[in-house]
């Protein structure tokens, strides 16, 4: 199992949801300059992070990564139609950013390449298939025990999640209404803190869906957008019952 962030697990799902709003065209520019994608730069923040938010001395760090498959097999369903890679890196090897972006772009060209991405369709199918005859009285308590290592940011005991949708755009007559969007991702059942970023005109926003009141990862998060130039515009969100 990956490790974990600091911080006891809310009751409340998510209990703050915390944006930060960053300039697109210098995060981009940010990103070539370490010779990586805007993707790979930001998973080497959270990677950073996510060290500076846990207190263990061994184990590994693994953030899941949405896969869009429409560009391997094209679609026109409005349902989801995305598979997960895991980007994994040992807690002794998160070190600098220019130590892990290597090995990180390395891993999200690999395994997100369309050959991974089918066997693990493949896999799954199987996994239906499988249990397509099981009573559904026996399946639903079973999915129920099973769901933290099912769900995608727990996935294979995963740290987080991080999901991003890139470029958005909106029609002509609603985009000088729009100065920025927000893309938010639920809580998974042990991670402390799932990642999701959009882009709309030249705003970059990075929201993190909270499921712990510490607040060391996103501290530390800040710090590492600061130093390299990236001062963010930080927005809290609290989440109020019903």
């Amino acid at each position: 199992p990956a490790l974990q962030l600091n911080g006891a697990l809310s009751r409340r799902k998510p209990c703050y949801v915390l944006h930060f709003r960053l300039d697109a065209a210098a995060l981009k520019q940010v990103a070539q300059a370490n010779h990586a994608t805007v993707t790979a730069y930001i998973l080497a923040l959270l990677f950073l992070a996510a060290k500076a938010s846990n207190d263990e001395l061994t184990g590994d760090f693994s953030i899941q990564v949405p896969v869009n498959m429409r560009k391997f097999h094209p679609s026109h369903t409005l349902r989801n139609f995305s598979m997960y890679c895991g980007i994994r890196l040992p807690l002794s090897q998160v070190t600098s950013l220019q130590d892990i972006l290597p090995e990180i772009s390395q891993q999200l060209t690999q395994r997100a390449a369309q050959p991974a991405m089918d066997d693990m369709i493949l896999a799954t199918e199987s996994l239906v298939g499988s249990l397509r005859l099981v009573p559904l009285f026996i399946k639903a308590p079973l999915a129920r025990i099973v769901e933290g290592k099912l769900t995608p940011g727990d996935l294979a005991g995963g740290t987080m999640t991080l999901s991003n949708l890139g470029m958005v755009e909106l029609p002509p007559d609603m985009a000088p209404y729009v100065d920025s969007l927000d893309f938010l991702l639920g809580t998974a059942v042990i991670n402390r803190v799932s990642c999701a970023m959009v882009t709309y005109q030249n705003t970059a926003t990075l929201s993190l869906s909270k499921q712990t009141l510490d607040p060391s990862f996103e501290d530390a998060l800040y710090v590492l957008l600061t130093r390299d130039g990236l001062v963010p515009r930080v927005e809290g969100s609290p989440v109020y019952e019903n």
